[in-house]
């Protein structure tokens, strides 16, 4: 568990993807500007601030679902909405995260992570490439390999390996 923020400093900027797999608080380029340290700063103290009020609120954040994801990118932070993933997919140490509103979000992170991080949250993976929010299936169709439909019309292959899981589950639903 770490419980401590990393602001990662360097004078090259090839780091930077490598940087944002273990979710930094932030990411200065040497010659550090003032401004960039102020903010970075700035960041740490909220995030400090937060830390120590949910500590305080513990009890009541445990009871809660976390709805939302924190994809790190370039820029810093994308929160989305648990909801309005449609689905996640792999480029090799990449994932695509295919949201609502047609926006696509690239993050250096593995799928198995997400996976992981998703397990319980209505999340399955179909096939080695592609993690699908559940409740964004509107039709299965059959055949070897089978695939999936989403709310958006987008469809998903199922591999076929994974294809008795899934109508398992869907059989739940």
């Amino acid at each position: 568990k770490i419980d401590f923020e990393v602001i990662f400093t360097t004078a090259y900027d090839s780091y930077a993807l490598k940087a944002l797999k273990v979710s930094p608080l932030d990411y200065l380029l040497k010659p550090i500007g003032i401004e960039d340290l102020r903010n970075a700063l700035t960041k740490f103290r909220l995030k400090a601030t937060a830390r120590e009020e949910s500590g305080i609120h513990g009890a009541h954040y445990a009871r809660q679902e976390i709805r939302h994801v924190a994809l790190p990118t370039l820029e810093g932070f994308s929160m989305i909405d648990k909801d309005d993933i449609l689905f996640i997919s792999a480029k090799g140490s990449y994932c695509i995260f295919l949201l609502r509103d047609s926006r696509r979000i690239m993050v250096s992170r593995t799928l198995k992570e997400y996976e992981e991080m998703l397990k319980d949250s209505g999340f399955f993976r179909v096939h080695n490439s592609y993690l699908v929010n559940m409740k964004h299936i509107r039709r299965y169709y059959k055949g070897k390999h089978g695939y999936v439909e989403l709310s958006n019309g987008s469809t998903v292959e199922v591999a076929v390996r994974r294809k008795d899981a899934l109508l398992k589950v869907l059989g739940n639903v």
